[in-house]
């Protein structure tokens, strides 16, 4: 004979959310910590720990995108100026450390390199923006249905 399963209310479906959460901040902190580690510390070459930082990149970013797109954060709850500030910080972070793991010689070469990250925080940037856009699109439809 088949039981009812597992039955969970919503109290306990909101500490389960919580739990998951939390665990989900700290493996994803802790994989960027070890990344950080063997990058900067140990001055490995990248081929030794690219699974781990292609793992953890490609997870950030599809966690963020998936967030906004299934309305975990509303539109109208984004300002712009902290999209702006999200943006310089990316492009700031990127730089930094591209120049200290690096070393680039001249300054071409840093404006080049500075370029680069700029193009592909912007890219990241305007998909977190399309995927939000278009989760206020599909809310709306939702709610006139």
């Amino acid at each position: 004979m088949k039981g009812p399963g597992l039955q969970v209310d919503e109290r306990s479906a909101g500490i389960m959310r919580k739990i998951c959460t939390r665990l989900y901040l700290f493996t994803i902190a802790a994989l960027w910590l070890d990344v950080c580690w063997r990058q900067f510390i140990l001055n490995q070459p990248l081929s030794e720990f690219l699974d781990l930082a292609v793992l953890m990149t490609a997870n950030v970013l599809l966690a963020i995108g998936a967030v906004l797109y299934y309305g975990g954060v509303t539109v109208p709850v984004i300002r712009t100026s902290a999209v702006a500030a999200l943006y310089v910080v990316c492009v700031t972070v990127g730089t930094v450390a591209t120049i200290y793991k690096y070393r680039p010689v001249s300054a071409r070469e840093i404006l080049w390199k500075l370029v680069l990250i700029a193009a592909i925080s912007g890219l990241i940037v305007v998909l977190y923006i399309i995927a939000a856009y278009l989760s206020a699109r599909k809310a709306a439809r939702e709610i006139d249905e």
